[in-house]
């Protein structure tokens, strides 16, 4: 064992057990290890030593903080960090998979679709980064992790960490570039030590496409100096030279992304991404290029829908005629997406005159109704499916609204009324009006209660048997809520919990049994808590490390119980033929529900992922407890699947039995209310 790697196990505690040290570049030390609470195999990545008395302990913290807050499929988390023994340490997952370096040291340049496909997750990465505010700083082969056919960004890490440590910069999303990078992938403005932002790291980026598909990078030289300053000053050859079956699109998106000036690229990461699944957003219409009466055609890409929508406006409302043409391109090959996307540059609905002889093929309408009316309603585009989080909603007005026509495809509609909020999903037919419907539901003021939804009579997905009218927690029970429950005493009162309760496979007294529903510090509480309270920043997770005893105790003490699998799989599905709460594929499912991640998340924060009745999370993000023993055995039915489980575990034919006793940091529960029969809808 070498010195470090056994100072490294004492670092860690026996909450790890440190198996090998990896080959690695860069700043950092790498050590495989084992966490031993859950069997999974980490990376410990370590700050060498003599590096060390250069770093603020503190603020490297602060920083990894900071940097374990980014939870995305297309981003390797950040589990923990720590400074200990004179070491500076954070650890990461374990990717069995290879590095794109390795790819493509082993094969040269990369098949297209596959380039591509690597690019626009990456990018779909930093668009979620730089939008929480942070920047990698590093974007090069080496960092970016091939894992089956996904990619994953790693190391928003000790680069970042290390400088800021160092300096006190706090270095976000604008930041001085020139100490962290390497020289290949470095853009122009980072080589020159002037301030960097998002547009630097889609330059970085788009250096890797070029690699990925040329075979080579885009820029080269006898030594690191001589490649700086062919960032410089020297235009990289054309993509569609190096390997003419490159689509014209992706190679102009990347010769846009390599542009030596920032204002001349994309402005984020999601339009790099757009641009390469064949979207024009932040394309130039080749019709402006001059000034038409006054206005100066050499705008910025923030500009330029607003001065399209200015020449839409001085033609008399008409389209402009390139775009017109593209969308009747769009529209004659099926590319729906496409059409939404040039509308929307325009500032243009498929109500346009111009688009009349479209319509018929290509156009549906919807009205969106509430219960009570005058709820304000907006909506925004789902598709494409990777870009959803950076899309506006747009506003139809309040309830109920007239219908409006819209491209065919599916939507996201919100709705609010009186502080609450709404999430429905309409998917627009050809030639069809839909209508999407909301029924808002007081705030209730008795303890513990959320958001509910109002979840119709019908048959039971289950066995068809018949369901009554209930409300649902809109939500999965978060910390916060729970954190009420416990500061409520709802652990001293006995008229919560059943008299006996079964522990490790034997009857137990109550009084006995809450004395063992304690915290990591002793005190009533969830498993993972300490000191009585949920940890920091984990106020809207779900709560979890409940066993189903005091997931019922809270619904009692709430006025309610926990839902049936009749009601919770009617909540989900609702009269429709369904496998999930979205539709019966699991295509992109990442991007409507945290399953297969690396954590919880904040609770609604899926939208795609809705039901039809409004209940978000119903698919991962935790498993729920029912109120439904399995039968024959001394064990409870959870539904729904976690943030760890594949995609095909959230279905019905994948709810698992429990142990009333059981806890885990992967479940977790919501309340059902039942509805008097007078106010039944």
């Amino acid at each position: 064992m070498s010195d470090l790697l056994g100072r490294v196990q004492v670092a860690l505690g026996d909450a790890f057990r440190v198996e090998s040290e990896l080959p690695a570049g860069g700043m950092s030390r790498v050590f495989l290890a084992l966490e031993v609470s859950l069997n999974r195999k980490v990376v410990v990545k370590v700050l060498p030593p003599n590096m060390t008395s250069e770093v603020s302990a503190a603020r490297f913290r602060q920083e990894m903080e900071l940097l374990a807050r980014l939870q995305h499929p297309h981003i390797l988390p950040i589990l923990s960090s720590g400074s200990r023994s004179e070491l500076l340490y954070y650890i990461m997952p374990f990717v069995a998979g290879e590095s794109l370096r390795h790819r493509l040291t082993t094969d040269g340049k990369l098949p297209i679709a596959d380039s591509v496909r690597i690019l626009v997750e990456i990018a779909d990465a930093l668009g979620y980064a730089h939008a929480a505010g942070v920047l990698h700083r590093d974007i090069k082969p080496e960092n970016i992790l091939l894992e089956g056919r996904h990619a994953v960004l790693a190391d928003f890490g000790v680069a970042r960490a290390l400088a800021d440590a160092r300096s006190g910069s706090g270095g976000r999303l604008t930041a001085t570039g020139v100490s962290v990078g390497t020289p290949g992938y470095m853009s122009p403005e980072q080589v020159a030590g002037d301030a960097i932002d998002a547009r630097a790291e889609v330059y970085a980026l788009a250096v890797v496409g070029y690699e990925m598909i040329s075979g080579k990078p885009p820029f080269e030289g006898p030594s690191a100096q001589a490649v700086l300053a062919a960032h410089l000053t020297t235009p990289p050859l054309p993509l569609s030279e190096v390997r003419p079956e490159v689509p014209v699109h992706v190679s102009r998106a990347i010769a846009r992304a390599l542009s030596k000036q920032p204002e001349e690229r994309f402005v984020t990461a999601h339009d790099f991404a757009e641009a390469l699944s064949g979207s024009p957003t932040g394309e130039r219409p080749a019709g402006i290029r001059r000034s038409r009466r006054g206005l100066v055609a050499a705008v910025t890409v923030a500009g330029l829908a607003a001065l399209v929508w200015v020449i839409v406006q001085n033609r008399g409302s008409g389209l402009p005629e390139n775009v017109l043409a593209d969308i009747r391109t769009a529209a004659d090959s099926g590319r729906l997406d496409v059409i939404a996307t040039l509308l929307d540059s325009v500032g243009a609905t498929m109500a346009h005159r111009d688009l009349a002889g479209l319509a018929a093929g290509t156009s549906g309408s919807v009205s969106v109704t509430s219960d009570p009316t005058g709820a304000e309603v907006s909506i925004a585009r789902a598709t494409p499916l990777a870009g959803f989080a950076t899309r506006t909603y747009r506003s139809l007005g309040t309830t109920p609204t007239t219908a409006t026509l819209l491209v065919v495809g599916e939507y996201s509609v919100r709705l609010t009324h009186a502080g609450m909020v709404r999430f429905l999903l309409v998917r627009i037919e050809p030639g069809a009006e839909k209508t999407a419907s909301a029924v808002f539901t007081p705030a209730d003021s008795g303890r513990g209660k959320g958001e509910v939804v109002h979840v119709s009579a019908g048959p039971s997905p289950v066995d068809g048997s018949p369901v009554e009218a209930f409300l649902l927690d809109q939500f999965e029970v978060t910390n916060e809520r729970f954190q009420r429950f416990v500061t409520a005493g709802g652990y001293r009162d006995v008229t919560l919990w059943p008299a006996t309760l079964l522990l490790d496979g034997r009857p137990v007294p109550v009084s006995e049994a809450l004395s063992r529903f304690v915290d990591r510090t002793g005190l009533p509480g969830p498993r993972g808590w300490e000191g009585g309270r949920y940890p920091t920043d984990r106020g809207n997770h779900p709560v979890t490390g409940i066993t189903w005893y005091e997931a019922q105790a809270f619904a009692k003490w709430a006025g309610g119980e926990l839902p049936t699998g009749h009601r919770w799989w009617r909540a989900a599905y609702g009269d429709s033929v369904s496998i999930y709460p979205w539709g019966v594929d699991a295509v992109d499912a990442q991007h409507r529900a945290n399953l297969e991640g690396v954590a919880t998340t904040p609770v609604g924060a899926f939208a795609l992922g809705v039901s039809r009745f409004g209940a978000m999370d119903l698919a991962g993000n935790v498993r729920e407890w029912l109120a439904d023993p399995v039968p024959g055995a001394s064990r409870y039915i959870a539904a729904g699947g976690s943030w760890q489980d594949p995609f095909y575990m959230a279905d019905l034919l994948h709810a698992e039995g429990f142990p009333p006793s059981h806890t885990s940091p992967t479940l977790g529960f919501r309340v059902a209310w039942p509805i008097p029969a007078s106010s039944r809808r």
